[in-house]
């Protein structure tokens, strides 16, 4: 889609310039020499005329462009995403997969699983709901919503120790590109001098299936087309091994049903 507007607004330009040559011919022409379109140099143009500008007439010359840019521009997407998809810490237990948002050690990921399936509360919901994949995130992590595809939810036992997931809403968007920063701003103000908490572990299970609705083995969870639902939220305490928050998501959020991007 990006590729897409680039192009789009480059021939709304030119449709500009046609309309603009009309309405006043002699003082815009004369504007359009001594103006770069774009760039001083104009060296979308060159690069456009080195390669292209043997195709005529023009217009498939651009539609040619057009196309080249496009795959191009997705082979270097793939490309990045497939190298990011191997160079992920994933560590598998058992039919499990475990991927840490932040740098942990092997041993911690499988002993703080190993506790999530070995209690009372979690275990038999693993069993029924069969996920295959973990995100383990820092238990104040407030982006988990991607995951999760609906609203962030925190228990009132975090939200009594990280007061600050919930003081965004304090700065809503009301109209106004300087007020609509301020929805960051509470999240800037706090880089530098408050610590992200690792003394609670959030774990995001996922259902990974392919378009059948059939679970995929461990090389195919982050391959392109599948199905990834969050179904279980468990916050554990590290240190204590007690288990916090035990949620399982509605699969609903402000935007409905609509897919969020999930990386």
């Amino acid at each position: 889609m990006y590729i897409t507007m680039l192009f789009v607004y480059y021939i709304l330009a030119r449709n500009e310039e046609w309309r603009m040559k009309i309405e006043v011919p002699d003082i815009y022409e004369a504007y359009m020499k001594d103006t770069p379109m774009f760039i001083p140099g104009e060296p979308g143009g060159k690069i456009f005329q080195s390669l292209f500008g043997w195709i005529k007439p023009k217009a498939m010359g651009i539609f040619t462009a057009y196309v080249v840019s496009l795959v191009l521009a997705m082979s270097v997407a793939a490309g990045v995403r497939n190298y990011t998809v191997s160079q992920l810490p994933v560590v598998s237990e058992k039919d499990m997969t475990l991927l840490s948002v932040f740098p942990r050690e092997e041993w911690e990921l499988k002993e703080l699983y190993d506790t999530l399936n070995s209690s009372a509360r979690v275990k038999p919901l693993l069993e029924e709901i069969q996920p295959n994949l973990a995100y383990i995130f820092p238990g104040d992590y407030f982006l988990t919503a991607i995951v999760t595809d609906e609203d962030r939810r925190f228990s009132d036992d975090i939200i009594e120790r990280f007061p600050e997931v919930i003081e965004w809403h304090e700065h809503k968007f009301r109209g106004g590109l300087g007020k609509f920063f301020k929805i960051f701003y509470n999240f800037v103000s706090t880089l530098g001098n408050l610590e992200t908490d690792y003394d609670v572990e959030r774990f995001v299970f996922v259902r990974v299936t392919d378009p059948l609705g059939t679970p995929v083995p461990q090389e195919y969870l982050f391959a392109t087309g599948m199905r990834r639902r969050a179904v279980l939220i468990v916050d554990v305490d590290s240190y204590s091994e007690e288990i916090i928050t035990v949620i399982q998501p509605s699969g609903s959020h402000k935007w409905g049903t609509m897919p969020m991007p999930t990386f």
